[in-house]
């Protein structure tokens, strides 16, 4: 057998050429260990890079989207999911450096960079939600490894497989000096299956900016009992591509603390119908096949009679989009639109071209929240026409302009009385300081004086240390059959692995598995106890949007 780089058809790319025509099923599976692997090797980054070159050196990957080793049956099939914004230098050394690395491992995969519009902040968990979705639609993948495109893997002995319980495997960044900056870190690169993604309901998509969804993530793989395994550390070491830093989210901590109240409903892969973002949330460009509901203060809902067409169940971002509406030659199509109370909503055709009428009708108020109005769109022809909906301020809620009314005035003196009352009051008001500045100081000395005596107490008596090893561990949730129906409910259900469970243990019996250490779990658990200084500088960032992707390569 001749080893090459690749042997691309209209069918199938492989990455070594055989003359074998053996059928596929005939073909016995890969090695656990892959003989082509050469273990450390340094990335290169300064080299001037042509995205050309690096196209045409690849280009099979576009042709089915996939890489399979030919002489071998892959034992796993990898989606790579990249969240994606303005680094095209990054992705250029990214593509180079990962494809051949992936190749020597013999697998079959696909990679998907997820690409987010310019205008919305950058939300890494939404986007990784996105990835794991649309990846899911186009092949059967037995892995999803969720990759920052900063992170350069630098042995290829760190397997890029799944394991029946969930991997964080950018366990050594050159960054935090090869070491672990805290316990409970899972950015970066981590590699999930398809029921581990399932069952905890994907990433949260409440982390608009930098930080947070990570951590959110492992919370989430504990609260349903998972054991989140790492990669041993000289195998797990990445190099990370310098960059600017991007916009921390200062409600990270917060959201990370409430996390598990929102874990059923906080993702992408259910249905959100709740309004309570008022923001103008926006959308992901490239992707035209795919919808996310997302939370806004305004919503449209179609109601057919007659064949009116939405070309997606269309979200209002603050009060204002554009809907696409499909007829045919019947007329008298209705759909409502629901906007705060304190609005009425518009409607306008956004090229301008007269094509039809629309008549409006207040429906109803919905409680104190907002209302619907009926809009009736009169057509003889089929046509497709790109309408614009707004909400506008109703004329009631506009404050009204108080009339000036000349008065002609006269000047009086100011009275000596007013002036012993405004005399009062501010001598009222320093006194009141003073009192409050006399409180702070007497509990201050207190406070000290408790403390002083409780340090002298327990210098006498000294307490004896407890070590953490003596204390027992939770015992895990008993495994049940997890089904479709309970993919939704995963509080209510314990964590099942695939049922192709042997085959991940046999990649951890070559001992480039580990669980979380003893001295990793002393480190602390989220990121504002630990490491917040250092790791602040790296791109581990994080729609709840209405949602469109990205470049398949």
């Amino acid at each position: 057998m001749q080893e090459v780089l690749f042997n691309g058809t209209e069918q199938h790319c492989y990455l070594w050429d055989t003359t074998n025509t053996t059928d596929d099923a005939q073909i016995s599976k890969c090695p656990i260990i892959s003989p082509y692997l050469v273990g450390y090797r340094k990335p290169v980054i300064n080299e001037r890079i042509v995205w050309e070159e690096v196209l045409e050196k690849y280009k099979a990957v576009r042709c089915d989207s996939h890489f399979q080793p030919s002489n071998c049956k892959a034992r796993q099939k990898v989606a790579l999911i990249v969240p994606f914004r303005d680094r095209y230098a990054h992705l250029e050394v990214f593509l180079r450096h990962i494809h051949p690395f992936l190749m020597r491992q013999q697998l079959d995969y696909g990679i998907y960079v997820i690409d987010l519009d310019d205008k919305i902040k950058f939300n890494r968990g939404l986007l990784l939600n996105v990835g794991f979705i649309e990846a899911s639609k186009e092949y059967d993948y037995d892995c999803y490894i969720f990759h920052d495109v900063d992170l350069l893997p630098e042995n290829d002995k760190n397997l890029y497989r799944c394991s029946d319980q969930p991997r964080h495997m950018s366990v050594a960044v050159d960054k935090f000096a090869y070491k672990l900056p805290y316990a409970a870190i899972f950015g970066g690169v981590s590699a999930m299956t398809k029921d581990q993604i399932l069952f905890v309901n994907g990433f949260s998509n409440k982390f608009s900016g930098w930080g947070g969804e990570d951590d959110d993530m492992f919370n989430r793989l504990t609260h349903h009992n998972m054991t989140v395994m790492r990669s041993m550390d000289d195998v797990s070491m990445y190099k990370m591509l310098k960059h600017k830093q991007s916009d921390p989210n200062p409600q990270r901590f917060k959201l990370i603390k409430t996390g598990m109240k929102r874990v059923k409903e906080d993702a992408s892969l259910v249905s959100v119908t709740e309004c309570d973002n008022k923001e103008k949330l926006g959308s992901i460009v490239n992707v035209d096949f795919m919808t996310i509901n997302q939370p806004c203060n305004c919503e449209v809902k179609p109601q057919f009679s007659g064949d009116l067409v939405f070309a997606s169940n269309v979200v209002l971002y603050d009060c204002f989009t554009e809907v696409i509406i499909r007829k045919n030659a019947q007329n008298d199509d209705i759909f409502a639109v629901r906007c705060p109370r304190t609005h009425s909503s518009k409607m306008y055709s956004v090229s301008n071209s007269s094509v039809f009428e629309i008549s409006s009708t207040y429906l109803r108020r919905t409680g104190d929240t907002s209302f619907h109005q009926s809009i009736q769109i009169f057509q003889d022809k089929s046509f497709n026409e790109p309408i614009a909906v707004t909400c506008v301020l109703n004329e009631d809620q506009v404050l009204p302009t108080t009339p000036s009314v000349q008065v002609t005035s006269t000047e009086t003196p100011t009275s000596s009385s007013d002036a012993l009352i405004v005399g009062l009051v501010i001598t009222a008001l320093l006194v009141v300081i003073l009192i409050g500045v006399i409180f702070f100081i007497v509990a201050y000395f207190i406070r000290n004086q408790k403390r002083t005596k409780e340090s002298e107490e327990k210098n006498e008596h000294v307490e004896p240390s407890v070590s953490m090893t003596n204390i027992t561990a939770a015992p895990m949730s008993p495994y049940t059959d997890l089904n479709a129906d309970q993919a939704n409910n995963p509080t209510e259900q314990p964590y099942t692995p695939l049922a192709n469970d042997s085959e991940y243990q046999e990649i951890g019996n070559h001992d480039y598995e580990r669980p979380i250490t003893e001295e990793e779990e002393a480190l602390g658990g989220t990121e504002d106890q630990q490491g917040t200084a250092d790791r602040g500088q790296h791109q581990y960032s994080n729609a709840g949007q209405q949602g469109q992707t990205d470049t398949h390569f």
